[in-house]
């Protein structure tokens, strides 16, 4: 198995473990406080530039639960895999990849 198949089966391994942790009844629950604590469908500006990055920061946690949730990261990193050759160095969960 090379490296970026190993790669991909540890990141469909994690995104499975997160749909396990909050498709429970107890996981809605606590998937449903966390997007409301986090602001997921809240704007995050504030006059204070402080303020405003911890919202961001909250919010970017969430994100990252949902991204986990719904296999966008695996969906990236296939899609990364079959336009470049080595791709472990320039995938980062919850980041985009390089338009090239």
């Amino acid at each position: 198995m090379s490296e970026n198949d190993e790669r991909l089966s540890r990141e469909i391994s994690l995104c499975n473990a997160y749909r396990t942790c909050f498709k429970s009844e107890s996981g809605d629950h606590v998937l449903a406080d966390l997007k409301k604590y986090c602001g997921v469908d809240s704007v995050c500006f504030s006059q204070d530039a402080r303020q405003e990055a911890f919202l961001l920061g909250a919010r970017s946690v969430i994100l990252y639960v949902l991204e986990k949730m719904e296999n966008r990261s695996v969906d990236r990193l296939r899609q990364m895999m079959n336009s470049k050759t080595d791709v472990l160095s320039e995938f980062t969960p919850g980041q985009e990849p390089d338009k090239q």
